[in-house]
């Protein structure tokens, strides 16, 4: 997979302004099934209240994965630093639109300089009673510029 995001951010007093543009590839696509790139704009804003980060975000998307149909998703998360560099999240996210389902997302991110790594745990339910299963992810992040 291949995941390319471009954007600005501004700070406005305590409350980070994010707005952007992010284009998803996956390789390998089975034939026959429709392409699985597609573009999301989204707007974010994140902050801190009593050692607590905030965020927030909408997206939209005209397209969806797999060529599914126009989706928002909307996003609430909140993080706290646990040890140096290291911080413990949680995140909630809503799709409405062809796919209706909920996402949850629970544990640790590490920033060192330019990099980045998180390991979390994951799970996805439709809006419909569909249950996705849970998964353990790794991710790691390289700011350029």
């Amino acid at each position: 997979d291949v995941i390319g995001t471009v954007g600005v951010r501004e700070a406005i007093g305590p409350v980070a302004l994010d707005m952007g543009v992010t284009g998803y590839h996956y390789f390998g696509e089975p034939d026959g099934t429709p392409s699985g790139d597609w573009t999301e704009y989204h707007v974010a804003a994140s902050g801190k209240m009593v050692g607590v980060g905030l965020s927030g975000a909408v997206k939209y998307t005209p397209d969806g994965i797999f060529k599914t149909g126009e989706a928002w998703r909307f996003e609430a998360g909140a993080s706290r630093q646990a040890y140096g560099p290291i911080s413990a999240f949680a995140q909630l996210g809503v799709n409405v639109g062809p796919l209706d389902y909920r996402d949850y997302r629970a544990g640790l991110h590490a920033e060192f300089r330019k990099v980045t790594a998180e390991v979390y745990y994951s799970t996805t339910d439709g809006l419909d009673g569909f249950d996705a299963g849970g998964r353990i992810v790794a991710a790691i992040g390289v700011q350029i510029g």
